[in-house]
């Protein structure tokens, strides 16, 4: 079944110092969630900053609809070895469970291509569980499944 356009009270802008409290809360909701472990303010107010600091190479856009922040996307830009442009890594996209079906993602999603082609990014990426199945049908909508499988260490001692 095709997903309605978003609608047209839907803004997708760039997060600002005033966006704290709706980005707070929509990040804390996405954090609980995935099981994240918990955020000390410490650590919620640096984040923050590094998403404000013009200077540090990550981004954050909220979704408005109706004037209520209903989702969220994290961007992270990084070097490409074979390109002297950008990739876009979506890593974290979040909208609210009230908000879902209407095209949210969806509407997050093409902002973000839309920034990163009038920036130049080469591309924008970005994974999900394999066991997220509503995000995983959006995604084979709008993109195209990477033909590399990743692989990771993690280094928490």
């Amino acid at each position: 079944m095709r997903q309605p356009p978003p609608d047209p009270a839907t803004a997708i802008r760039p997060v600002g110092a005033d966006d704290r409290p709706a980005w707070d809360a929509l990040w804390r909701a996405n954090c609980r969630h995935f099981q994240a472990p918990p955020m000390t303010p410490a650590l919620l107010d640096a984040l923050w900053d590094r998403i404000l600091d013009p200077g540090f190479p990550m981004r954050a856009w909220l979704a408005w609809e109706g004037g209520v922040a209903q989702g969220l996307a994290h961007v992270i830009l990084r070097p490409h070895s074979f390109s002297l442009r950008h990739i876009g890594w979506i890593e974290d996209l979040w909208v609210a469970p009230e908000a879902r079906g209407r095209g949210l993602g969806r509407a997050l999603i093409a902002a973000l291509a839309e920034v990163g082609r009038a920036e130049g990014w080469r591309r924008l990426e970005w994974e999900t569980e394999a066991a997220n199945a509503g995000a995983r049908r959006l995604y084979d909508r709008i993109a195209e499944p990477d033909p590399h499988p990743r692989y990771r260490i993690n280094l928490n001692a």
